[in-house]
This record gives structure tokens, C-alpha cells and sequence, in this order.
């Protein structure tokens, strides 16, 4: 469906989601040993901050799931893990429901004002997106 097919688009993500300057994707570093195949990196510039979040992502498209793990901590986020699924309603047709699951770890030396914002709007940003994918039209 398109929903899935938008959250698993990462490279597509600077197009999808108004806060994400670019996306692109980057090689493993030369210590990460044998990686699957359903694992992917992708480097994403975001907000107005131009801040840089190096995130690893490990797919599971048969269970339309995609897991992420900061790869590297920024001079904001020191750590940040999380989940995307999204799964048929069996009793709405051609409706999904979406589950978003994510821990974020912020610098200690962010600012609470900064603290307080991310936590009030943080939720309602990393989502908003999804709500403007245009709706399939079927018979």
C-alpha cells in the first residue's frame, strides 16, 4: 500500500516529510562486520537546524516493519531507536493502521526550553506526514 511504501522510502524522505532537508543513503562503517541484506543507512539533514542524523535501518518487508538506530550521536541526540508498522484493518478494507514507537536521548547540554518543545511537538511532527499521503481510489 502507499503508506508502507512511503515509510520504507528513506532516500525518499526529503520529498515526503516538510523537516527533512535530504536523505541519502551511506555505505556501513568498515567495522560493522557482515551486515543482512535488510539492512540500510541513510544520512538525513533535518529541520532548519541542518542537523545531520546518521540512522541504520533494518527492514522486514513481509511484516511491513522497519526498525532505525542512531548510528552516530549528534551534538543533540546522543541516542535514538525506534519503529514503524503498518498493518492491514481487517475489519476496514483498504484502511492500515500505523504504529510509530521511538526513544530519543537528547544531549544533556540541550536546553529545556529545547527539551520541552521536542517532547510537546516531537510526536506530531515525526507523523503529520503520513496523514498527506493522497488516499488510493478504488472500486
Amino acid at each position: 500500500d502507499s503508506v508502507w511504501s512511503a515509510v520504507s522510502a528513506f532516500g525518499r524522505y526529503a520529498d515526503l516529510i516538510s523537516t527533512v532537508r535530504t536523505a541519502e543513503a551511506y555505505g556501513k562503517p568498515e567495522d560493522a562486520g557482515v551486515e543482512p541484506s535488510n539492512i540500510c543507512r541513510y544520512r538525513f539533514i533535518v529541520s532548519r537546524l541542518r542537523l545531520q542524523l546518521d540512522v541504520r535501518f533494518c527492514v522486514d518487508e513481509a511484516r511491513r516493519y522497519a526498525m532505525w538506530q542512531l548510528d552516530r550521536s549528534s551534538w543533540v541526540l546522543t541516542d535514538s531507536t525506534g519503529y514503524w508498522r503498518v498493518e492491514p484493518c481487517v475489519d476496514r478494507p483498504g484502511r492500515v493502521r500505523v504504529w510509530f514507537c521511538v526513544s530519543v536521548r537528547l544531549n544533556k547540554r540541550v536546553p529545556g526550553l529545547v527539551v520541552r518543545l521536542v517532547s510537546r511537538l516531537g510526536l506530531a511532527k515525526a507523523t503529520r506526514w503520513l496523514a498527506q499521503l493522497e488516499e488510493p481510489t478504488g472500486d
